[in-house]
Protein backbone atom coordinates (compact mmCIF):
# COMPACT_ATOMS: atom_id res chain seq x y z
CA UNK A 1 0.00 0.00 0.00
CA UNK A 2 1.71 3.45 -0.65
CA UNK A 3 1.56 6.71 1.71
CA UNK A 4 -1.64 8.38 1.57
CA UNK A 5 -3.07 10.56 3.86
CA UNK A 6 -5.79 9.56 6.16
CA UNK A 7 -8.51 10.45 8.83
CA UNK A 8 -7.05 9.53 12.25
CA UNK A 9 -9.42 10.59 14.34
CA UNK A 10 -13.24 12.75 13.83
CA UNK A 11 -13.85 14.76 16.99
CA UNK A 12 -17.45 15.35 15.53
CA UNK A 13 -18.47 12.41 16.16
CA UNK A 14 -21.15 11.00 18.84
CA UNK A 15 -18.90 9.41 20.36
CA UNK A 16 -16.18 11.90 20.66
CA UNK A 17 -18.57 14.37 22.23
CA UNK A 18 -17.46 15.85 25.57
CA UNK A 19 -14.01 16.13 24.80
CA UNK A 20 -12.44 19.27 24.86
CA UNK A 21 -10.91 19.91 21.55
CA UNK A 22 -8.42 22.75 22.80
CA UNK A 23 -6.66 19.92 25.20
CA UNK A 24 -6.38 17.72 21.74
CA UNK A 25 -4.63 20.71 19.80
CA UNK A 26 -2.23 21.44 22.50
CA UNK A 27 -1.38 17.71 22.90
CA UNK A 28 -1.23 17.58 19.32
CA UNK A 29 1.13 20.39 19.10
CA UNK A 30 3.50 18.50 22.22
CA UNK A 31 3.57 15.46 20.00
CA UNK A 32 4.96 17.55 17.18
CA UNK A 33 7.39 19.37 18.95
CA UNK A 34 9.08 16.20 20.66
CA UNK A 35 8.90 14.50 16.67
CA UNK A 36 10.98 17.60 16.01
CA UNK A 37 13.60 16.96 18.29
CA UNK A 38 17.60 16.79 16.72
CA UNK A 39 18.22 12.95 16.20
CA UNK A 40 14.45 11.76 16.45
CA UNK A 41 12.84 10.48 13.64
CA UNK A 42 10.08 12.76 12.14
CA UNK A 43 7.71 10.16 12.25
CA UNK A 44 6.00 8.15 14.67
CA UNK A 45 4.69 4.88 14.13
CA UNK A 46 1.90 2.79 15.19
CA UNK A 47 0.49 -1.13 15.26
CA UNK A 48 -1.98 -3.09 14.27
CA UNK A 49 -4.88 -3.95 17.06
CA UNK A 50 -5.29 -2.85 20.62
CA UNK A 51 -1.96 -2.38 22.68
CA UNK A 52 -2.27 -2.99 26.17
CA UNK A 53 0.87 -0.24 26.75
CA UNK A 54 1.63 3.24 26.31
CA UNK A 55 4.77 2.65 24.48
CA UNK A 56 5.22 1.29 21.01
CA UNK A 57 6.33 -2.23 20.42
CA UNK A 58 8.69 -2.43 17.93
CA UNK A 59 8.02 -6.03 17.01
CA UNK A 60 4.45 -4.65 16.44
CA UNK A 61 4.82 -1.34 14.35
CA UNK A 62 3.07 -2.24 11.36
CA UNK A 63 3.21 1.43 10.30
CA UNK A 64 4.26 5.61 10.20
CA UNK A 65 2.27 8.64 10.31
CA UNK A 66 3.87 11.45 9.36
CA UNK A 67 2.58 15.01 8.61
CA UNK A 68 -0.16 15.16 11.11
CA UNK A 69 -2.75 18.30 10.96
CA UNK A 70 -5.71 18.97 12.47
CA UNK A 71 -8.63 20.03 10.47
CA UNK A 72 -12.23 21.05 11.62
CA UNK A 73 -11.48 19.11 14.30
CA UNK A 74 -10.61 16.18 12.17
CA UNK A 75 -6.89 14.82 12.82
CA UNK A 76 -5.31 13.96 9.33
CA UNK A 77 -1.71 12.52 8.93
CA UNK A 78 0.33 10.58 6.04
CA UNK A 79 -0.38 6.94 6.75
CA UNK A 80 2.45 4.64 5.22
CA UNK A 81 2.24 0.75 5.67
CA UNK A 82 6.26 -0.66 6.70
CA UNK A 83 7.63 -3.91 5.40
CA UNK A 84 7.28 -5.23 8.93
CA UNK A 85 5.60 -8.85 9.97
CA UNK A 86 2.96 -6.85 11.18
CA UNK A 87 2.50 -4.26 8.08
CA UNK A 88 2.53 -7.24 6.08
CA UNK A 89 -0.60 -8.75 8.10
CA UNK A 90 -2.43 -4.84 7.26
CA UNK A 91 -1.29 -5.26 3.51
CA UNK A 92 -2.71 -8.88 3.21
CA UNK A 93 -5.61 -7.58 4.92
CA UNK A 94 -6.44 -4.71 3.43
CA UNK A 95 -6.94 -4.01 -0.31
CA UNK A 96 -6.96 0.08 -0.03
CA UNK A 97 -5.48 2.71 3.00
CA UNK A 98 -9.06 3.93 3.02
CA UNK A 99 -10.45 0.98 4.41
CA UNK A 100 -8.11 1.07 7.74
CA UNK A 101 -9.76 2.98 10.94
CA UNK A 102 -7.36 4.03 13.65
CA UNK A 103 -7.88 4.41 17.17
CA UNK A 104 -5.55 6.93 19.24
CA UNK A 105 -3.69 5.92 21.94
CA UNK A 106 -3.87 8.69 24.06
CA UNK A 107 -4.15 9.62 28.34
CA UNK A 108 -6.38 11.62 29.76
CA UNK A 109 -9.13 12.75 32.06
CA UNK A 110 -12.84 11.97 32.39
CA UNK A 111 -15.17 14.62 33.83
CA UNK A 112 -15.47 14.81 37.69
CA UNK A 113 -19.26 13.42 38.63
CA UNK A 114 -20.30 14.02 35.06
CA UNK A 115 -19.33 17.53 35.05
CA UNK A 116 -17.04 19.13 32.84
CA UNK A 117 -15.08 17.71 29.39
CA UNK A 118 -12.55 15.16 28.95
CA UNK A 119 -9.41 16.23 28.30
CA UNK A 120 -6.78 14.82 26.44
CA UNK A 121 -3.53 15.33 28.13
CA UNK A 122 -1.20 13.09 26.05
CA UNK A 123 -1.09 11.64 22.44
CA UNK A 124 0.83 8.25 22.19
CA UNK A 125 0.43 7.37 18.17
CA UNK A 126 -2.68 6.12 16.23
CA UNK A 127 -2.91 2.04 15.88
CA UNK A 128 -4.95 0.40 13.50
CA UNK A 129 -7.77 -1.42 15.04
CA UNK A 130 -9.78 -3.98 13.24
Amino acid sequence: MKKEKCLLTDFNTERRKGIDIESVKKALNDLKSIKQMPGLMHCIFGELGNPSSFEVSLQNISHSIKNIIIEDNKIYGDVEILDTQMGKVVSETYNDINQLKFGIRSTGSSPVNGVGKIVIERIFTWDIIN
